[in-house]
């Protein structure tokens, strides 16, 4: 610290600041008066490392966050020329009876996405994740299930009665059959 104060290069905070940028680029002239100190050495050397290190971190996170940006926008216009590649070949190459085929045009399409892409989408699109239900969603489908179990409950009751029907028949054939053969 003595050292220091005895030099103009490091007496005011602009001067040190400006000495620290020159030494940032490899320029160590205002250490001059101490070439013969280990210590100061040292420190050039840890500097050089420690800054190097540094900037290294730098690039490399910026280089990774540019190349994770660049390959979700190729994915992107990746989908979106293969989207056009199929509107032109619908409209271009086939028939129409050829658009009408369910087995190339089915009437839905099912695909697996893990819940956190799901939360991401809902998130970048303020739209509601399909699992997240309001009350009146939740009533409806309540409704719903109830109507189907009057139905189920109806379709019982008439299987018991075709059953019963279908017994009582065969026992009238069988009679008739019997008294035939008599």
């Amino acid at each position: 610290m003595i050292l220091l104060l005895e030099d103009p290069n490091f007496t005011s905070f602009d001067n040190s600041l400006k000495n620290v940028w020159s030494m940032f680029l490899c320029d160590y002239d205002s250490l001059k008066q101490w070439t013969d100190n280990r210590l100061v050495d040292i420190y050039k050397i840890v500097f050089s490392f420690s800054t190097t290190i540094i900037l290294m971190n730098i690039l490399i996170a910026i280089l990774s966050d540019t190349y994770e940006k660049t390959i979700n926008y190729a994915r992107t216009v990746w989908v979106i020329k293969r989207a056009e590649i199929i509107i032109d070949i619908e409209l271009s190459w086939m028939m129409p009876s050829e658009r009408q085929n369910r087995n190339y045009f089915p009437w839905s399409i099912i695909y697996e996405a893990f819940t956190e892409d799901v939360d991401k989408w809902s998130k970048k699109s303020d739209a509601p994740i399909p699992c997240e239900m309001n009350d009146e969603v939740k009533d409806v489908i309540a409704k719903i299930r109830d109507e189907i179990d009057e139905i189920k409950d109806e379709i019982i009751k008439f299987k018991d009665e075709l059953k019963q029907s279908l017994s009582e028949f065969q026992k009238f054939h069988t009679k008739v059959v019997e008294q035939e053969i008599k």
